[in-house]
């Protein structure tokens, strides 16, 4: 029985590859790359939806596009209370 845990060198850069993308947006805010950044949003929040979307078609064989309702039912209401004044986070939980 080992006694610590010790991550091997691939576990630590893929851990330092996150990180650094975590803090990305926050480093370059206000600069030249704000268009970049939002760009990379979408195109993370749609390999999101694709990587369901495989799971449930490919993986089950079930055509069910259900949780992109609870994704369209979700962006809808967060767009509705952002227009109606209220702040990110408020509007995220409640949405």
């Amino acid at each position: 029985m080992r006694l610590f845990y010790r991550p091997n060198k691939n576990q630590v850069s893929i851990a330092l590859i996150f990180l650094i993308a975590a803090l990305f947006p926050s480093v370059v805010q206000g600069t030249s790359f704000d268009y970049l950044i939002r760009i990379l949003g979408l195109v993370g929040l749609y390999m999101i939806l694709a990587l369901g979307l495989n799971i449930v078609v490919g993986f089950l064989g079930l055509l069910d596009l259900g949780f992109m309702a609870f994704y369209a039912i979700g962006a809808y209401s967060m767009a509705l209370l952002s227009k109606a004044g209220f702040a990110f986070w408020p509007a995220l939980g409640l949405s």
